[in-house]
């Protein structure tokens, strides 16, 4: 019993994290999560929206710029990232693309 136990936890754990895009530097943002939600956890970050489009009846895109989290700022010495957002309709936030500010790729 123990060791399921140990089994499903550890499953969770990495379901968990394979859906968490922190690692990206922005701030509280996860796989499926709604625009408006999105859009609200930029803004309580003080992150500055820069282009919104509509791609198609079913897909939005987003571009935003700001602080990155305080452990990715550490971790890599950056003080600005730049993000692009998918949304898919009735899925919410389906891809998420970061870069240092500045950096044309």
């Amino acid at each position: 019993m123990k060791k399921l136990t140990l089994l499903l936890s550890s499953t969770f754990m990495l379901f968990a994290c394979a859906n968490d895009w922190s690692s990206s530097g922005v701030p509280d943002i996860y796989e499926g999560q709604s625009k408006e939600s999105v859009m609200r956890s930029l803004e309580k970050n003080h992150w500055i929206i820069h282009e919104e489009k509509r791609i198609s009846e079913e897909e939005e895109a987003l571009l935003a710029s700001g602080k990155p989290t305080k452990q990715f700022s550490e971790l890599f010495a950056s003080e600005c990232r730049e993000a692009a957002f998918l949304f898919i309709k009735d899925h919410g936030l389906q891809a998420l693309e970061t870069r240092a500010c500045g950096n044309k790729q």
